[in-house]
């Protein structure tokens, strides 16, 4: 049990009336007795004062937040919904109880917590807003999940168990990557949202292990149940630790019962200490595998990292052998058949067209029309078989074998499907797949000869759009727009609304043109008119008035929001699965700071949504480059803004907030080498600086920061940042 339940647990029994002992909790929780002999008088006191559990007045206001009711309490807090009045929007707002305002041991952990949280950019960790600390008042803001804990969710199976673990499980992956240790993983803290969505909440004790040497203040706090052996017995905080209260919190969801069965600290941790351990024994033996592998009493014969327990959670929901289990080659061969049911069927289709094809060469010595009959059977087979493989290769994952398999099917296919007097539509749609695969994976070749067999069976302006696309992508340029201009020529007065929004794209993609500007505008105009809120047609507008400013600054569509930037926002919020969106409008306020002479009020307004969307994709796509590239791009023109407009003190926050931002990015793998040479840029500057002011003690500082940087670092102008760190350092300071 951790410090902030035992302290509930205490205000709990003073609110039924009880007298709780402080003495009594001191024997049951030795490992706190320090701490409780100093809070829990205080608390008594204070409960004494206020009986109730503390309700805001109705409206209450914190700064820009307007508490609307209560979601929740714990022994050192209260979480509140509340309206963030800027923005509209609706956020949680988590204060810390008056009780302990005072204290300043509480204050600096509820602090610790919200600056913990704010260093975490991952869809799967809830993300801190703002946070404040006065003599009255500490409280931090974040983003309003609406769900409830693991422990008090019904799964349907351990399948759906599994999903959610993998996605605690990337999260704290990615927590241990940027050095934070969580240290109370467990159901409660868990949340799950009505779509599924799991986030990691609430690291009230959570610990940064960036400092060698440095331990947490109270190194046995956590929850008792979920405690790793050796944090109980020998205080060793790890990211082993938490991967074992990990493995526990799935025990528990799977079985239903308690991992460590005990009604006391003293009877759990006993049974912890003698290595009574339970296994987890389930109808799926890999993922009973992978739980046991994650609670070992000894932490060396635990996975690696958590980043591994993902990757075996992965495979086991992908049907593929885990590491934490010796696969026999019947289990194989099982897993197999469950993640390949169309290949496992076309090999059994294939047999059984083997066997039969001997069959019939042996009848048709004695009946030739049987066996003719048999060969049109096995044709009609052969094409649902090879129909169904296509299929299956689509919902993969894109890869350069799948589209090579798919090409040396095609001929096949085609031979099949011509005797069998397949349908045109069918054999378009096989086309389109095909094409589509090959697409994702870089077969341009390919892709190219399926559209085009798709053009041939189906034409349409959509499929000479996608032709188009990847002719530009295989380098044929003038073809593709040459088959754009045809798009645009031919469907623009379409009656059908998807042919002439094809049309809007085809003028989109090709050279700008004041003339093509204006005729996709119009076309636009005429469709928002019958579909106001379709998504496409608001975000092909928003793209072409946010990029052709001067053209279209007048003009406005009844209805539709003509600030570009307002709009994708508004759609990214509405649609955040569409990244598109919130990336479109990152980088239409980039480029409008780098080119732009003169900033209006109204710029500054759309500078600080941008940024504030730039964050919230930073935490819902933390691994993809371009969202990275993108984020980093603007925060670094908006601190040139600053400075240009003369706001020095402004500049420093936000390229101090910027440096935060790309320290944690940097050892990423899946982070861009441009982002990494902001950051080694924007270090070598600061480096500069102190070297030409004479700070030394600063310099010497940052310039280890940047060796070892320079060591994760390989990126085409690794030579030219090492050169100008030897030559900064070698000059004299002024």
């Amino acid at each position: 049990m951790s410090f902030e339940e035992i302290v509930s647990q205490f205000l709990d029994e003073c609110q039924k009336g009880l007298s709780p002992q402080v003495a009594d909790y001191q024997k049951r929780y030795p490992q706190y007795a320090q701490r409780l002999a100093q809070v829990l008088p205080l608390s008594q006191e204070l409960e004494k004062l206020h009986p109730k559990p503390e309700t805001p007045p109705e409206q209450e206001q914190l700064d820009d937040y307007r508490l609307l009711s209560k979601i929740g309490a714990g022994g050192m807090g209260v979480v509140y919904e509340a309206l963030q009045v800027s923005l509209n929007r609706r956020v949680a707002v988590k204060l810390l109880s008056r009780n302990f305002v005072t204290d300043e041991e509480q204050r600096k952990q509820f602090e610790n917590e919200a600056l913990i949280i704010a260093r975490l950019h991952h869809p799967n960790i809830v993300q801190v807003l703002s946070a404040k600390c006065t003599p009255q008042r500490c409280y931090y803001a974040m983003e309003l999940i609406r769900g409830t804990g693991l422990h008090q969710y019904a799964f349907k199976n351990l399948r759906e168990i599994a999903q959610a673990g993998l996605q605690a499980s990337e999260a704290l992956a990615y927590a241990h990557s940027c050095k934070v240790l969580h240290r109370d993983i467990k159901p409660a803290n868990l949340l799950i949202d009505e779509k599924g969505h799991v986030y990691v909440s609430d690291f009230g004790i959570a610990f940064l292990t960036n400092e060698p040497g440095k331990t947490p203040a109270d190194p046995r706090s956590g929850t008792i149940r979920y405690m790793a052996p050796e944090k109980l017995l020998r205080a060793e905080n790890t990211f082993a630790t938490d991967q074992y209260s990990f493995g526990a919190t799935l025990y528990e969801l799977i079985t239903r019962e308690p991992f460590i069965a005990g009604n006391s600290y003293g009877e759990i941790s006993q049974k912890i200490s003698a290595g009574e351990i339970p296994q987890l024994t389930c109808a799926e033996p890999d993922l009973s595998a992978i739980v046991n592998k994650c609670t070992r009493v000894n932490p060396a014969e635990r996975y690696g990292s958590m980043a591994e327990v993902a990757d075996d959670l992965k495979h086991f929901l992908h049907s593929e052998p885990v590491h934490a289990a010796h696969t026999s080659w019947v289990r194989r061969f099982v897993l197999w058949r469950r993640r390949s049911p169309a290949a496992a069927l076309f090999s059994l289709l294939a047999a059984f067209c083997g066997v039969a094809f001997v069959l019939a060469l042996l009848i048709g010595y004695v009946n030739t029309n049987k066996a003719l009959k048999l060969a049109r059977q096995n044709a009609s087979t052969a094409d649902a078989a090879l129909s169904k493989i296509f299929t299956y290769v689509q919902t993969q994952t894109p890869s350069s074998g799948a589209s090579a398999l798919l090409g040396a099917l095609m001929p096949y296919y085609q031979e099949i499907s011509t005797q069998q007097k397949v349908s045109p539509e069918k054999r378009a749609q096989v086309s389109q797949l095909v094409g589509q695969t090959a697409e994702l994976s870089g077969n341009y070749a390919l892709a190219e000869q399926a559209f085009r067999e798709v053009q041939t069976l189906r034409p349409s302006a959509a499929s000479l759009n996608q032709l188009a696309q990847v002719l530009e992508k295989a380098g044929k340029k003038k073809e593709a727009i040459s088959l754009r201009q045809t798009v645009a020529k031919n469907y623009i007065q379409a009656d059908n609304k998807a042919d002439r929004y094809e049309a809007v794209r085809a003028l989109l993609a090709l050279p700008q043109e004041e003339a093509l500007r204006r005729q996709a505008f119009d076309a636009l105009k005429q469709l928002l008119a019958q579909a106001p809120q379709n998504a496409d047609y608001l975000y092909a507008y928003a793209r072409l008035v946010g990029e052709n400013p001067r053209l279209f600054a007048s003009e406005r569509i009844p209805g539709v929001e003509p600030n570009a930037v307002v709009l994708l926002n508004r759609m990214s919020e509405k649609y955040p699965q569409r990244v598109e969106y919130g990336l479109s409008a990152v980088e239409l306020m980039t480029r409008k700071l780098r080119y732009s002479q003169q900033f209006q009020a109204r710029d500054f307004e759309n500078l600080q949504l941008a940024l504030s969307l730039s964050d919230r994709l930073l935490g819902q796509f933390p691994n993809t480059p371009r969202v990275v590239s993108s984020v980093v791009a603007l925060r670094n023109s908006a601190v040139r803004l600053m400075r240009r407009e003369g706001d020095f003190a402004l500049a420093r926050k936000e390229t101090e907030r910027l440096l935060g931002m790309l320290e944690l990015l940097f050892y990423n793998p899946q982070t861009p080498d441009d982002v990494k040479e902001t950051l080694l840029t924007l270090q070598l500057d600061r480096l500069e600086m102190f070297v030409r002011d004479g700070r030394t003690s600063s310099a010497e500082e940052i310039k280890k920061q940047i060796q070892t940087e320079l060591q994760d670092y390989w990126g085409d102008n690794a030579s030219e940042f090492a050169r100008r760190l030897s030559a900064i350092t070698t000059r004299s300071p002024r």
